[in-house]
């Protein structure tokens, strides 16, 4: 008989106000017939009447459950279920947890004994007991959403769902909004909601094994973002503005994934095999905070690699080693092309060997473009007025960013991402015989560039006279 309840976890959110009157699970009578409150069609609430059939161990958390089952045929315990308040003789025993994996006419009630906020005598007369709700940690033109049902809000406007947590990390935020059920897909084997957020009405502000609490109200601090796509040089352009909840951990777990489903939503096609990005990260000032502009390449798929490098990047400055940065809004513009835009670099010459101070050096690139051939082209070097005289090394570097584990300060963190050379930069810079950088210059390309040698060329700084006496 043991096999019969294995059960699935029903992932979609509830919330429900408690009756003052409760059924604690000792007392609770084998053959009852008790009701389920929750929304199968638009906002409507109804009973839905059950059975209590009898008491089972969770077989991960060893917690006494309740197994029950639909009295009707043609409904079946469906996932969007989660903390419905379930009664008995209008009397709380508990709320709707889980269904059978492979029986959905039977399912799982956590019992009113594992809440950890028992129903008080003054709830809430706004929201009813089995009003039907979704959490999500985003909101705007992307939603993530998880459909549930309301177990218990009280006359503070606190707001509790006890199921089962989504992702049980303790402190968390989603936003709690208020939905509508367009249908249920109905089968003995799999049942489900289908629905919609209408609007907003608080936030989720805590996720554990045994549920979720939160609060309504109206006012909620949110990061901001801003994501303008052009494909195919401009003749497609489209612009996506959501947000996500304010909260450190919200922000690490769907950041990535927000990004993602943004990107799949709205870009047309997946073949593209490089695209050039550049973010701002802003304070509620609106002063910038942080800038990035960099070029990927990807022969299979750009779309999971750059929501991947987004996430990385932005959340290696936010949530960095020495202060976390509550900013306010990001912006990101990104450009897509069907090319792969890679250079090879392979050679770099200098005319001379000896230069004067404020001198222009001509410095000739050799490089190898994909799908075009060998290309030739000559760059500027000023040297500087400021430089001691002497024996220097003038260096080429591709893809080779500051050692950041030295910064001693969120400024020196900060300036040191902010000046690593991206992919589509070649630097040139000076050392002295000290091996110390005196000089330094970036030079940025349309182009992803790859080099497999290290190029490095002595030079002299001489005085004018010097040089023109030779």
């Amino acid at each position: 008989m043991k096999k019969l309840y294995k059960y699935i976890l029903l992932f979609l959110i509830n919330i429900t106000i408690f009756s003052n009157e409760y059924i604690n699970y000792e007392n609770i009578i084998l053959g009852s017939i008790g009701n389920i409150k929750t929304v199968l069609k638009d906002e409507k609430i109804e009973d839905i009447s059950i059975k209590i059939i009898s008491r089972i161990k969770d077989e991960n958390s060893n917690d006494n459950m309740l197994l029950f089952q639909m009295i009707d045929n043609n409904i079946f315990v469906a996932e969007g279920m989660s903390g419905a308040p379930v009664y008995i003789n209008n009397k709380l025993i508990g709320s709707v947890a889980y269904a059978l994996k492979d029986d959905r006419r039977y399912g799982l009630i956590k019992p009113v004994n594992y809440f950890d906020d028992y129903p008080q005598k003054e709830l809430s007369s706004e929201i009813l007991p089995g009003t039907s709700i979704s959490i999500s940690p985003t909101r705007g033109d992307i939603f993530l959403d998880n459909i549930g049902t309301i177990t218990y809000v009280d006359k503070l406007n606190n707001v509790y769902i006890y199921s089962h947590g989504l992702n049980e990390t303790g402190n968390i935020k989603y936003y709690l909004n208020k939905s509508n059920i367009d249908f249920i897909y109905n089968d003995i084997n799999n049942s489900f909601k289908i629905g919609h957020s209408i609007k907003t009405i608080g936030e989720i502000t805590r996720d554990t094994k045994i549920g979720f609490k939160g609060k309504i109200k109206q006012e909620l601090s949110e990061y901001k973002f801003l994501i303008n796509l052009n494909e195919k040089d401009g003749e497609n352009k489209r612009k996506i503005q959501y947000n996500i909840i304010k909260n450190e951990n919200t922000l690490k777990k769907y950041l990535e994934e927000s990004l993602l489903v943004a990107l799949q939503k709205n870009v047309e096609k997946r073949e593209y095999k490089t695209v050039k990005y550049r973010y701002k990260i802003f304070n509620k000032n609106g002063y910038k905070i942080f800038e990035e502009n960099n070029i990927l390449i990807a022969e299979n798929g750009i779309i999971n690699g750059l929501s991947n490098t987004l996430s990385n990047s932005i959340l290696n400055v936010v949530d960095n080693k020495f202060k976390y940065i509550d900013f306010d809004k990001i912006e990101i513009n990104i450009d897509f092309y069907d090319d792969s835009k890679i250079m090879y670099l392979n050679e770099i010459k200098l005319d001379k060997e000896i230069f004067v101070l404020g001198e222009k050096i001509n410095i000739k690139l050799g490089y190898l473009i994909h799908q075009v051939g060998n290309v030739e082209k000559v760059i500027e070097f000023e040297i500087p007025n400021n430089i001691k005289i002497g024996k220097l090394t003038l260096e080429a570097l591709v893809n080779e960013g500051k050692n950041n584990e030295q910064a001693k300060n969120i400024v020196e963190y900060l300036y040191n991402l902010e000046n690593n050379i991206q992919n589509n930069q070649l630097l040139i810079q000076l050392k002295n015989e000290s091996g110390e950088v005196v000089f330094m210059k970036k030079y940025s390309f349309d182009y992803y560039i790859i080099s497999n040698n290290s190029y490095s060329k002595r030079i002299i700084i001489d005085s004018f006279e010097a040089s023109t006496s030779n």
